[in-house]
C-alpha cells in the first residue's frame, strides 16, 4: 500500500538531508556515468546514495570497478526502460524500500553534471519549496532543451516585484509549470509517486508526464501550480546526444494517454518565447522575487550557444524544441556577411551602362 498524504509534516525532519539518485545505466555511458557518480559523492559531501539499474543486463564490467563497489549502494541488473525501473524499484519498491529519502533524483544516462555544486543545488532546491526542481540546461556544453528549462548565458532585464524597478540580473531560481523527465528532483516520496502515477504503466515510454505533472502533483498535494516546480538557475547540466532506447511511436502514444486523461493539468510554459510569458525568479545576490519576461528578443541569446554545439555535434542535432522562433536570427546572423559580399560580387559581374 502506497503511504497516506500528510501535508501537514515535513518529511525532511526525518530524512536526515539524505538524497537518492537513480539513473538507468548502460554500456555507451559508462564512463560518464562513472564520472558524475564521483564528482556527485564528493560535491554532496556524503549526502547522495547511488541507485544504478543496469538495463543491458550484463554485471560483469559493472561489479569489477571499484568505484561502483565503493559508491553505488544500490543495484539492479535486468532489462527494462527506465520508466519501468521508476515504477518497479521506486514507487513499488520490488527490490528495495526506498521511501525514507528527502530528495529523489531521477536522471538520464547521458546528462552531465560535472559542473555542478550538489549543497547548493539542493539548498535553493528547498528553498523554492518547489515539488519538483531540475538544473538549468546549458547547451554551451551539450545540446539544447525546451527553452523554458535552457540556461541564460547572460544577464536578462528583470522586474521586482516589490518596487516595480528594472534591474539586469540573474535568476538562483524560476519557478514554473514545466519540468522534464530528463533530470527531475522530486521533494518528497509522495511527490515522485503521485507523479509517476501519471504514466499508463501498460505503455514504456515516459513521455508525457512532464507536460503535466507540475500542475497535478499541486493539485493533488493541494499548493499552488504557480510554484509547485522549479528551474534552478544557479546550477547547470549538460545534455549529450544520445540515441532512443525506445520507438516514436510508442512514445507518441504515451504522450497521447497522459493527454486524454490529464489534459485540464497541461503545462501553460512549455514554450516561453510566446509573447507575454513570464516566470517568477529568485535574483541573484537579493532576497526579493522578481518578474522575468521573455520577450522575443531574449531567443538571440540562444545563437552562439547552438553554434558552439553545432560545431561539435552537427547543426541537426543541436536542434531544440521550440527552435522556429530563432530562424528569422539565424538566417540573418549567417546572411549579414553574405548579403554585402554578393552585392559586391554581382556588381563586378554587371555589364557596364550603355551610353544613350
Amino acid at each position: 500500500m502506497s503511504p497516506s498524504i500528510h501535508p501537514s509534516i515535513d518529511p525532511r525532519s526525518q530524512c536526515n538531508g539524505r538524497v537518492l539518485f537513480f539513473a538507468a545505466v548502460g554500456p555507451t555511458y559508462r564512463d560518464l556515468t562513472k564520472r558524475n557518480v564521483l564528482h556527485l559523492a564528493a560535491s554532496g559531501s556524503g549526502s547522495i546514495d547511488f541507485f544504478l539499474a543496469h538495463y543491458a543486463g550484463n554485471s560483469s564490467w559493472w561489479r569489477s570497478q571499484a568505484w561502483h563497489d565503493a559508491f553505488v549502494k544500490y543495484s539492479v541488473f535486468y532489462k527494462a526502460q527506465k520508466v519501468d525501473y521508476v515504477h518497479r524499484e521506486l514507487v513499488n519498491r520490488q527490490t528495495y524500500d526506498l521511501s525514507f529519502y528527502c530528495f529523489y533524483w531521477i536522471a538520464d544516462e547521458n546528462i552531465k553534471f560535472l559542473d555542478l555544486n550538489v549543497i547548493n543545488y539542493l539548498k535553493l532546491a528547498q528553498d523554492s519549496g518547489a515539488h519538483i526542481t531540475q538544473a538549468a540546461v546549458n547547451f554551451g556544453e551539450g545540446l539544447a532543451s525546451h527553452d523554458s528549462v535552457n540556461a541564460f548565458q547572460t544577464d536578462v532585464k528583470l522586474e521586482l516585484q516589490a518596487s516595480g524597478r528594472q534591474v539586469d540580473g540573474r535568476c538562483l531560481y524560476r519557478y514554473t509549470d514545466f519540468v522534464e523527465v530528463m533530470s527531475p528532483v522530486f521533494s518528497t516520496f509522495d511527490a515522485l509517486r503521485i507523479a509517476y502515477g501519471i504514466h499508463n504503466t501498460s505503455l514504456h515510454s515516459d513521455w508525457g508526464l512532464d507536460i503535466v505533472w507540475c500542475r497535478y502533483v499541486a493539485f493533488r498535494l493541494g499548493t499552488s501550480p504557480e510554484t509547485s516546480c522549479a528551474i534552478i538557475d544557479a546550477e547547470t547540466m549538460a545534455k549529450l546526444p544520445h540515441q532512443r532506447s525506445y520507438e516514436q511511436s510508442d512514445a507518441e502514444e504515451a504522450n497521447a494517454a497522459v493527454l486524454r486523461k490529464y489534459n485540464a493539468f497541461r503545462t501553460e510554459t512549455l514554450n516561453l518565447s510566446m509573447p507575454g510569458a513570464v516566470q517568477q525568479c529568485r535574483v541573484k545576490g537579493s532576497q526579493e522575487l522578481a518578474y522575468l519576461h521573455f520577450e522575443s528578443g531574449l531567443q538571440t541569446r540562444y545563437i552562439l550557444p547552438y553554434l558552439k554545439c553545432s560545431m561539435r555535434y552537427g547543426p541537426r542535432i543541436c536542434l531544440f524544441p521550440g527552435m522556429w522562433h530563432m530562424w528569422p536570427f539565424l538566417l540573418a546572423g549567417f546572411l549579414t556577411p553574405t548579403v554585402p559580399c554578393t552585392c559586391y560580387l554581382l556588381w563586378l559581374r554587371a555589364p557596364e551602362p550603355k551610353q544613350p
